[in-house]
């Protein structure tokens, strides 16, 4: 609910965020910094978090849709979720709806990317359409990988999903 609070904030922040990356001074400074950067004209967002609840993990859907609101129909622009899923929270205390919560979370993205037609958000301040899936590709990301491997710290994990935008952002 906060995020409705502060809506008008929370999408003022996106755009400005948004007016940034498109500022070609950006574009300059990246290359100056000798880092690879893309020549084609779209946005990259990616939005990064939690799929099983706790402080603002409810928010990934808002953001997404606020997000290609303030880029409009740009179609060169890419939405890009990254999201954890509930095993690294695991041996915390009072998790027992960290599964659930993924679980609503997952149903709420795989319905929102497969329904046709269009729907419209109210954020007080500005009515958004939403006529799109909120996200063009999505990377579900746990803490044991296809050979048994396990991260137990949430800063490891965090480390490689870092790690990994790095590299798919640069290359």
């Amino acid at each position: 609910m906060e995020l409705f609070a502060k809506a008008a904030e929370v999408y003022a922040r996106i755009r400005r965020t948004v007016d940034d990356v498109r500022n070609i001074r950006n574009q300059k400074q990246a290359y100056a910094d000798a880092f690879q950067v893309s020549d084609r004209a779209g946005v990259e967002v990616h939005v990064v978090g939690s799929l099983a609840g706790g402080t603002g993990s409810g928010t990934f859907l808002d953001v997404a849709f606020m997000a290609r609101d303030v880029i409009g129909g740009d179609e060169q622009s890419n939405f890009t979720g990254i999201f954890l899923l509930p095993g690294i929270f695991l041996r915390s205390s009072g998790v027992a709806l960290v599964k659930p919560n993924a679980y609503g979370a997952l149903k709420e993205v795989e319905y929102l990317s497969t329904t046709k037609g269009s729907f419209t958000v109210d954020y007080g301040f500005r009515r958004v359409d939403i006529t799109r899936p909120p996200f063009d590709l999505i990377y579900l990301l746990d803490n044991i990988n296809e050979q048994g491997r396990v991260v137990t710290e949430q800063g490891d994990l965090h480390s490689l999903i870092a790690d990994g935008m790095y590299v798919q952002i640069g290359s």
